[in-house]
């Protein structure tokens, strides 16, 4: 699997879980506040709010789940479209990372990679861009070495020709 997808699926399955925790820590925290603001209207309504607190309940908590549950899908989008923006921004380090070493490859010394950010990916990008030197002086010193061997190798030649 690329790394794209799998980047993606992971930080989709990050939001699965946290929707699912946040869905079931909002139902369990919110009894006590939905029994105290039940209290609070029956304290207000009088004697004959009592008959009242079960259907009170019920329908805070309902009004609870449905909020929740109408909230999620708006929630789940933002989060799915956040973590494809998350994915493609490491993808696209790597994919220049994966460019600048197949210049590398093809003989191309001076290309260098941006080394934006502090992260793992931008310190590899400077050590690429460190190893891209040094394997450009590198090729300049073999081309200057074979330069002077062949002016060396030149310069006894002529003059027994000239013999």
């Amino acid at each position: 699997m690329r790394l794209f997808p799998r980047l993606l699926l992971n930080h989709l399955v990050v939001v699965t879980v946290t929707a699912a925790v946040l869905l079931v820590a909002a139902e369990l925290a919110a009894h006590p506040f939905i029994q105290r603001h039940v209290q609070e209207m029956i304290d207000l309504i009088g004697p004959e709010g009592g008959v009242l607190r079960e259907d009170l309940t019920h329908g805070m908590r309902d009004t609870l789940t449905r909020a929740l549950m109408a909230a999620l899908p708006l929630a789940l989008l933002v989060a799915t479209v956040t973590a494809w923006v998350a994915a493609r921004r490491v993808t696209a380090s790597v994919r220049s990372l994966q460019a600048g070493s197949r210049s590398i490859a093809s003989g191309e010394y001076s290309r260098r990679l941006p080394e934006t950010g502090q992260d793992e990916l931008a310190g590899l990008a400077r050590s690429f861009n460190t190893m891209a030197g040094a394997l450009e002086r590198v090729e300049q010193t073999r081309v200057e070495l074979i330069g002077n061997v062949a002016h060396e190798l030149r310069t006894p030649v002529a003059a027994v020709r000239g013999y």
